[in-house]
Parts: structure tokens; C-alpha cells; sequence
């Protein structure tokens, strides 16, 4: 049904012979009938609960470019954009690149949002939030009203019931959504890897990448015998995600005594600066001048901190 046109489909009796059912179609002024195959349900009854709209938004992840959030506090509101390998949040504060994991489960809870689809007439003024997503080339907005004992759901025309808990998976802070990724390289780029133990020691490596199979490491002339151990402090930087950002440190206290992984590539570019402190159980991490993280000690516990034979 359009605003323009209705097409009516009445279904009939099934064929005394066959395995289809008459019907009717209805459109345009114009009637036609026939007969149709469909499934068999419930032996020979159709369920028609099975048919009604439920999905809210009936898009992919992957459709969608653009992700406002308008709470009715204007301060709080922000935009999540798609770039290229990421998503990136927009605040009147600035603009810093989003945690991928939180991003992606945003949008997760946006395409699978369902309710019970209700023909009651409504007037809904003053939305409590109000989500404009843009899937090009088409732009949708759902706004949504907190009642007493429901929540309601307006997309265009349509108007659903939905659960609170759903609606409350959108309100987010903006901040709450900054990139937990303590370090962004292309990994492949690593040549030179110097580990600094925070005791004086610096272990330093480097990677001989393989046409096939597994990279070569060496330590000056020799080669190292147990190259996956840092092949996967190769992959552990590239991956590592903190439990938190401390916004109430603006550096390390370590200095010198930190701990330290240094990466370079093949021109002596330093790629990579992550100074190490543990302080009272805790492991803080720091990317050269960037946020100060705490990370679970779990995933450093097997770095190599000391000679790799």
C-alpha cells in the first residue's frame, strides 16, 4: 500500500488436485485471478502472525553511512560517520576516531530492532530521541516516545511498540563511544622491534618478511629460534584494546622507568611508542603523546620483556 495505490491480494480455496491455492489480486482498478503455489502450514493453514512487519528499519549494517543520535538535550547530541577501515564520531566538542567493537553493536541493535507493528491513531509530538540514518541512497529518522507503560516507535507513517531496553541501548555519550584501540599500524610494516624491559634492558629485533610461510627474526647476525613469540607481539599491538581511557592522566609517571615497545619500518620511521607502567595491579599503557589507557595485564603477560633465544 502507497499513498498513491492499494493493492489488495485475497487468498482462496486450494485446489481439490493440485497443490495451490486461488487467488485474487486486486490493483489499479484492474482484477485478476489465479491460482498460486505457497507452503503448507500448520497442514494446510497459513499462520499470519508469521507474516506481519516487525522489523522496525529493514536495512544491514553494512547499508548504513551515516548514524545521528538527537536526544532532546542538545548537548548530547553527536553523529557516527563511516570512513574507510573504521567509523568516526562528530560532537560539538570535536571530532575522534569510534570503538569499532561499540560502533558495530550500535548498529547491530539499530537493524534488529523489532516491535509489534499498532494501527491505533496516535499524536506524537516531542520526541524523547530521535535516530536519522542515512542508507543511501534513502534517509530514515525513528523517534521514539517514553509513555507510561510503553515505548513507542514512529518510522514515517508506521508506528510501533517497543521494548524500552532497546530504545535505551541508544542512549549513548558520545565519549563513551572513543576508540579503545591503544595503537593503529599496518602491522606489516614493522622491520625494527625494540623492547625496553623498564630496568635498563633494550631487547632489539629485526623482522625479515617471507615471500611464504613464517617471517624470519634476528637479534644482530643471529636468528632467533623462537620467532612466533614476537610475531604475535607483532599481532598483539595491532589488536590491543583497553578496558578504559584515564582521562584524568594526561601522561605516564614512569619516564624512563617504563617499560617500552618501540616499532620502526624500513626507513626508521618510528611507528610505534607504547610505553608500559604498572602501578597497585594495574597495567597503563600510553602511544607516544596519545590518551593514557588501562589495559588487562592478561594480554602483555606473555610479551617477551626479556632476550627471545
Amino acid at each position: 500500500k502507497s499513498k498513491t495505490q492499494v493493492c489488495r491480494l485475497s487468498l482462496g480455496v486450494k485446489n481439490p488436485l493440485q497443490s495451490t491455492f486461488s487467488v485474487r489480486v486486486e490493483s489499479a482498478g484492474s482484477v485478476r485471478m489465479g491460482w498460486a503455489k505457497l507452503p503448507l502450514v500448520a497442514h494446510g493453514l497459513m499462520d499470519l502472525n508469521a507474516y506481519r512487519v516487525r522489523t522496525v528499519l529493514p536495512v544491514t549494517e553494512g547499508q548504513i553511512q551515516t548514524l545521528e543520535l538527537l536526544p532532546q538535550v542538545a548537548d548530547d547530541r553527536f553523529k557516527i560517520e563511516r570512513e574507510r577501515g573504521g567509523f568516526s564520531v562528530h560532537h560539538a566538542e570535536g571530532s575522534w576516531p569510534a570503538d569499532q567493537p561499540r560502533t558495530e553493536k550500535l548498529l547491530r541493535g539499530l537493524t534488529q530492532l523489532k516491535g509489534e507493528l499498532t494501527k491505533e491513531e496516535q499524536t506524537l509530538v516531542d520526541a524523547d530521541l530521535t535516530v536519522r540514518v542515512h542508507h543511501p541512497p534513502h534517509r530514515s529518522q525513528l523517534k521514539f516516545f517514553v509513555e507510561e507503560s510503553r515505548v513507542l516507535c514512529a518510522v514515517g507513517q508506521a508506528v510501533f511498540v517497543v521494548e524500552e531496553q532497546a530504545m535505551n541501548a541508544f542512549r549513548v555519550n558520545a565519549l563513551e563511544l572513543r576508540s579503545l584501540q591503544v595503537v593503529t599500524y599496518e602491522r606489516a610494516n614493522l622491520i625494527d622491534l625494540a623492547i625496553h624491559d623498564g630496568l635498563g634492558r633494550v631487547f632489539r629485533y629485526r623482522r625479515k618478511p617471507a615471500q611464504r610461510g613464517v617471517d624470519a627474526w634476528y637479534q644482530g647476525s643471529d636468528q632467533v629460534t623462537q620467532a612466533h613469540r614476537l610475531s604475535a607481539l607483532q599481532w598483539d599491538l595491532h589488536t590491543l584494546r583497553a578496558k578504559r581511557r584515564l582521562d584524568s592522566l594526561e601522561r605516564l609517571e614512569c619516564d624512563a622507568g617504563c617499560a617500552a615497545v618501540v616499532v620502526r619500518d624500513q626507513d626508521d620511521k618510528e611507528l610505534v611508542h607504547v610505553r608500559i607502567e604498572r602501578r597497585q595491579g594495574m597495567v597503563l599503557m600510553q602511544n607516544k603523546q596519545g590518551p593514557v589507557f588501562e589495559v588487562d595485564p592478561a594480554l602483555i603477560k606473555h610479551w617477551p620483556f626479556e632476550a627471545v633465544p
